[in-house]
């Protein structure tokens, strides 16, 4: 029961992050597009022009308030990961040892994910505005 409890968080979790990247791509491309055509109106004066340029071109790939979090959870976990492998070296039984073993594993493979996931996002964005 744990198990299947641990998958459907898991799977609710990748949801909700994948709807919000795809949302945050779209508010960006409407945006892209609105000042496209912005651009392209013959009425606009000199200035109005320089602006909406400059605002088209400040457009970089930042940080964001969820990479933000996915770097924290990974910075944490892997000092977790780390903790968990210290301890296991400790005066502890053979099976408490084993087990914090394994899971100092599955903690620094989980945190190495959610500190390498911002970065595969932002190439993955690269990749897809060349």
């Amino acid at each position: 029961m744990d198990t299947m409890l641990t998958l459907v968080v898991a799977c609710l979790c990748y949801a909700l992050v994948k709807r919000t990247v795809e949302q945050n791509a779209k508010e960006r491309a409407d945006t892209l597009r609105l000042l496209e055509e912005a651009l392209r109106n013959p009425s606009l004066d000199r200035q109005m022009v320089e602006g909406l340029a400059a605002r088209l071109g400040d457009r970089r790939a930042g940080v964001g308030a969820m990479s933000a979090v996915f770097l924290f959870v990974g910075w944490i976990g892997l000092f977790v990961a780390a903790g968990l492998l210290i301890a296991s070296t400790g005066d502890t039984g053979e099976f408490l040892a084993s087990d914090l073993r394994l899971g100092a594993w599955i903690t620094g493979l989980c945190s190495f994910g959610c500190l390498s996931y911002p970065f595969a996002l932002r190439e993955l964005e690269a990749r897809r505005r060349a």
